[in-house]
């Protein structure tokens, strides 16, 4: 019996090489986002002196002064990213509301892990503080229970930054300095934004984390003069404000 070879219409077959390209797109696009939910973007910041990691309890000669650096700590909210050639005034790719308290005694707290990124080049912006909605909800948990250190228990609101040591070019008792940056709202406000672009992040394929590691240049802004004029600061106030700025002119991606 001769076998007979069936044809499909022609309408037929543009059907079925439709479906089969809307299959196709659709498997790809769920393969597109397992990968995604695989990745994982690590935001790492690296407290810095004169160009190195920071070393607390290490004293940094600098001319005639020797400055040692005991605590360094800071909150960090309201991350948002945004995937390249986004601008900031588009809504982000991704937003984190919660904060985190960076402090350099603590290895673990200067990484931060946000699960289910796809690997991209990201633009990064967070604050540097507390914002005043936040602030005047009063005494919250987590980053900012006041067990952390980081709360003005005299004054309703947080401590954003908080550096401690010493140095000979501080006229305080023990040659003690300190500074303890705050303030959401107002002239006075130590309350910063930061965006920083990430052209430099690196992807690691094996661990499929991709790290944006962000620099915070502490000798750009605690030099011996600052020190020697102003050796505390434990208020909000144009001081504070104006070494929060500097700090914040300080961050930047670190270059490969």
């Amino acid at each position: 019996m001769p076998i007979t070879n069936y044809l499909l219409p022609d309408c037929s077959r543009r059907f079925l090489r439709l479906a089969l390209l809307w299959a196709g797109l659709a498997f790809m696009g769920y393969i597109g986002n397992a990968r995604a939910q695989d990745q994982t973007l690590n935001i790492q910041f690296r407290p810095t002196y004169l160009g190195k990691a920071l070393l607390l309890q290490h004293p940094y000669v600098i001319g005639q002064d020797t400055i040692t650096i005991t605590q360094f700590r800071m909150l960090v909210g309201n991350i948002k990213l945004w995937a390249q050639p986004s601008i900031p005034a588009q809504t982000p790719a991704h937003f984190d509301p919660t904060y985190h308290l960076v402090d350099a005694e603590d290895p673990s707290s200067l990484s931060i892990k946000l699960p289910g990124l796809a690997p991209n080049i990201y633009n990064l912006g967070f604050t540097i503080g507390v914002d005043s909605a936040m602030s005047k909800q009063g005494v919250q948990s987590g980053a900012l229970d006041p067990t952390k250190g980081m709360f003005w228990a005299w004054n309703t609101g947080y401590i954003f930054v908080k550096v401690e040591g010493t140095s000979l070019a501080s006229k305080a008792r023990k040659h003690l300095f300190g500074y303890h940056l705050g303030g959401a709202e107002g002239p006075n406000k130590s309350l910063q934004s930061i965006l920083l672009k990430g052209e430099q992040s690196q992807l690691n394929q094996a661990s499929k984390v991709q790290t944006i590691t962000v620099d915070l240049a502490l000798d750009q802004w605690l030099i011996p003069t600052l020190i020697k004029q102003s050796p505390t600061i434990m208020e909000v106030g144009p001081k504070g404000a104006a070494i929060a700025r500097q700090f914040a002119n300080s961050i930047s991606v670190q270059q490969p």
